[in-house]
């Protein structure tokens, strides 16, 4: 039987050219713009360039636009050879390149200030492993930043089974995390100042469907980011499990 890694594997090589329509397209890459630059607005509040980016499963390296101008060097990382084509034939920044390798087992020929992973550790089989393997390519008390969808809300998560069944480009084997399950992997793994915040009520599925017309849907997906804003200062606690994503944050060991 085919692994789950091998299956996700094929699967990214299949829908390779069509993976950064999300990302160009304006209705949702509004949102996955936001969302990523969101994910590091505890470091942007304070300066303005993030050093060294290196994007585990980068897919076509979106980031590598969304995020121009807030750092100085990009790396993506991705085991998926159609992917990494792809990233660069979309190139649009000097800054970065792309690299094709088992995130298991990472060399790279500098360091990161910063390990970014977008909707990449549901995909991963040997989770330990491959944090480990993080902690050669990032300096000590490099920051971990990883959205991630999670589990806690039980009708996102029937949509996502039924998705599942329909969608052939969506992952049957993805699993998903409690938050609670991501901070022990990270404390387990010896990272510090790990904590979270839940993400994305509105927005989150905008910016994985394309819809039309764009003039329209654009104008919609830029509300529901401001409503997500307003949703997040006046929710209470209890009640952010409601959301379809979670960030979380931790800086690497001091001693590696």
């Amino acid at each position: 039987m085919e692994s789950r890694k091998a299956k996700d594997k094929n699967l990214f090589n299949r829908i390779a050219t069509d993976y950064a329509k999300k990302d160009v397209t304006a209705s949702t890459a509004i949102v996955r713009k936001h969302k990523q630059i969101k994910s590091l607005d505890f470091l942007l509040n304070t300066k303005k360039n993030l050093g060294t980016i290196v994007e585990i499963g980068c897919g076509v390296g979106a980031p590598s636009w969304h995020l121009e101008g807030y750092y100085d060097e990009y790396i993506g990382i991705d085991y998926s050879q159609g992917l990494i084509e792809q990233a660069n034939l979309q190139k649009k920044i000097d800054k970065a390149r792309f690299v094709a390798a088992d995130l298991t087992n990472l060399v790279l020929d500098t360091k990161a200030d910063i390990v970014f992973a977008v909707g990449v550790l549901h995909h991963v089989t040997e989770l330990d492993t491959m944090m480990e393997s993080l902690k050669h390519i990032a300096k000590p008390e490099a920051y971990f930043v990883a959205i991630e969808p999670h589990r806690l809300n039980p009708i996102v998560q029937f949509m996502r089974w039924i998705r599942k069944k329909v969608d052939k480009s969506y992952s049957e084997d993805q699993i998903f995390f409690k938050p609670s399950e991501l901070v022990d992997l990270l404390n387990s793994n010896g990272f510090e100042e790990i904590s979270y915040r839940f993400d994305g009520f509105f927005s989150t599925p905008l910016g994985e469907v394309i819809l039309k017309p764009q003039w329209l849907f654009s104008r919609i997906s830029k509300a529901s980011i401001l409503i997500d804003s307003m949703l997040d200062k006046i929710l209470p606690n209890f009640l952010k499990f409601m959301s379809w994503s979670v960030i979380v944050r931790a800086k690497f060991p001091r001693i590696q």
